[in-house]
């Protein structure tokens, strides 16, 4: 028997897709002040770079719900520009949880 846990899962996915990737989850249960203030701070962070347009409500439909994402690139800029919103004093150690991946599927750096 073998044992797939959701960190080798998300390495496999994507390392199949050869890009560098982000996980979000998204642990907030907007019943406080607290969890708005940084759903604020991450849709403000996320607006700056993609406006407002098909992708920012792609992006945020996908970060709105408590299941987790994985965000695929082109870039590692992209990537990194993307990963600096979950760095941040408000979201670090936050109940959203980020993590970047190599495009051979290694976990780089987590938010925690």
């Amino acid at each position: 028997m073998k044992v797939c846990n959701w960190t080798k899962i998300h390495s496999l996915a994507v390392k199949q897709m050869g890009q560098p990737a982000v996980y979000v989850s998204n642990g907030l249960t907007f019943d406080n002040p607290e969890d708005d203030g940084i759903w604020r701070f991450i849709t403000g962070e996320l607006r700056a770079i993609y406006g407002r347009n098909r992708e920012f409500y792609d992006i945020t439909g996908e970060l709105s719900g408590h299941k987790g994402s994985l965000f695929f690139f082109d870039t590692v800029e992209e990537q990194q520009r993307f990963y600096s919103i979950f760095e941040q004093p408000l979201t670090e150690s936050s109940a959203v949880y980020a993590c970047t991946y190599t495009a051979d599927g290694e976990c780089q750096t987590e938010n925690t």
